[in-house]
């Protein structure tokens, strides 16, 4: 998923988020994926990542974070390998 595109480890990761998501499509037999509208919109707090792509630990993460399924954002502020940073990321996901 996600997650593993960018180097990141489901297990190796901790937080609080809150978010909300939003899904819509029209009412048909035949639904094709380009049909749907999909979105989601999360703050994460206190959030926690090791060994992001093999070299980058995050500590005290607060990002706010969204998905779409054209490709995903996020901008806050964290501790990278014990520099305090601020990070900003957009990434378009590629059609298969």
């Amino acid at each position: 998923g996600y997650a593993k595109k960018i180097g990141i480890v489901p297990k190796e990761t901790s937080g609080t988020v809150n978010g909300t998501l939003h899904i819509a499509f029209p009412l048909l037999k035949e639904l094709l994926f380009e049909q749907i509208e999909l979105k989601a919109d999360t703050k994460i707090t206190d959030g926690v990542m090791k060994n992001v792509a093999g070299i980058v630990n995050v500590t005290k993460g607060n990002i706010a974070l969204t998905v779409t399924k054209d490709g995903l954002s996020f901008k806050g502020d964290g501790v990278l390998n014990d520099v305090p940073s601020t990070v900003e990321w957009v990434e378009t996901f590629q059609a298969a």
